[in-house]
């Protein structure tokens, strides 16, 4: 029987065939396997070095975008728990989900800390760290510039870590249609077991490019339309958001199927 994957080994892409592209700079951002694996190992590093381990909740409250593609991944190797937040909610509603988690730290985008954005109020009400994630174009790597270390003040640096197909490595919430929602946590080991399945069921392989158009922050996109090629060995076009006046523009300018 084959050993249950992990988010870290089920990253399957030959090291020189792409595997993200962004669409939305000034010039278009491609990143290759060996790039992005690389990029995700620093990162870790990263987390490592704030506190961040085993079980510690890592809040996510960016768009669609190369940076939450690393900061996910690497919480998730970091045996970390990836709590991805929809970059749009109000205070009261980041609120909400900082607190239910318990967020060691929030990840929010450039200026985010100066403007006093809804997250960060939140993440201050509950001294979760703050540390704003974003492309840096000049060092051409992710950045995490911590602003506030909150209740990872003192902590020591971390071991970096190899992650286990039980640990859990994302939380979601359900809607709250008809009563208050409810944590949902999803193991490496449901993760990739779905990641097969829908690979399986699209007949995904490595020459398969997707659009994705699915927010982040939901189950669907993460997993249909970032992990599943992932695991296929496939590439993705990666618009921070859904536009219809880009939408075909960029399918066809970077050969979407």
């Amino acid at each position: 029987m084959a050993a249950a994957l992990t988010l870290q080994s089920a990253i399957q892409g030959a090291p020189g065939s792409v595997a993200v592209i962004v669409p939305s700079r000034p010039h278009a951002l491609t990143v290759t396997y060996k790039d992005l694996v690389s990029e995700v190992a620093s990162f870790q590093q990263k987390l490592a070095a704030i506190g961040i381990a085993q079980g510690s909740p890592v809040s996510i409250a960016t768009v669609n975008s190369y940076e939450f593609i690393v900061s996910f991944l690497a919480a998730a190797w970091q045996r970390g728990i990836a709590a991805p937040l929809n970059p749009a909610y109000k205070q009261d509603e980041f609120e909400f989900y900082i607190e239910d988690v318990k967020s060691a730290v929030v990840l929010v985008p450039k200026g985010a800390y100066q403007s006093k954005s809804p997250a960060v109020k939140a993440a201050q009400k509950f001294h979760a760290a703050i540390a704003e994630c974003y492309w840096d174009d000049a060092k051409k790597e992710v950045a995490l510039d911590v602003k506030e270390l909150g209740q990872l003040q003192g902590k020591p640096k971390q071991p970096v870590l190899k992650p286990d197909p039980e640990d859990t490595a994302l939380v979601l919430h359900t809607s709250g249609t008809t009563s208050r929602p409810k944590v949902v946590p999803l193991s490496h080991r449901n993760l990739t077991r779905t990641m097969k399945n829908i690979q399986q069921t699209y007949q995904l392989t490595p020459a398969d490019r997707t659009m994705l158009v699915m927010p982040l922050f939901h189950v669907h996109g993460l997993l249909c339309g970032l992990l599943a090629p992932l695991l296929s060995g496939g590439s993705m076009v990666v618009p921070p958001k859904f536009s219809a006046s880009d939408f075909w523009r960029d399918f066809t300018t970077h050969q979407a199927n």
